[in-house]
């Protein structure tokens, strides 16, 4: 199965070469419109087999848009590759932003400056 090259993929192996016997690695999902982080292992659910996340048993993910690469750290000290970002709204505003080639900070709300201000309170 060929993939297509992913612009973030660099440094990341497909899926479907990653270990399948319970060894934690790190994942990168690469659907919508920024890429997201965690660590998988590969395990039984429910009777079945699949991607579960390593640290929230209750988590898992599919294949599709998923890439790896190994993981040798404690799952409880990872941090993914966005610093935690990508947990946020403003990851995500800045993502949609820059896809659709705005500023990254358009969505975000700004102060008005002393200018403006001074417009806003005179009228002006």
């Amino acid at each position: 199965m060929r993939r297509e090259q992913h612009r973030h993929t660099a440094g990341w192996n497909p899926i479907e070469n990653a270990p399948r016997d319970g060894t934690v690695i790190e994942t990168m999902c690469t659907y919508g419109v920024a890429p997201w982080y965690g660590l998988h292992m590969w395990a039984e659910r429910h009777g079945q087999w699949g991607w579960q996340d390593a640290t929230d048993p209750t988590k898992s993910v599919g294949e599709t848009h998923l890439f790896w690469r190994p993981y040798t750290g404690a799952t409880r000290d990872y941090v993914d590759p966005t610093g935690g970002e990508q947990h946020t709204d403003v990851y995500w505003r800045r993502a949609v932003a820059v896809k659709h080639g705005l500023p990254p900070d358009v969505f975000e709300k700004k102060e008005p400056s002393a200018w403006e201000m001074f417009r806003r309170v005179f009228g002006l």
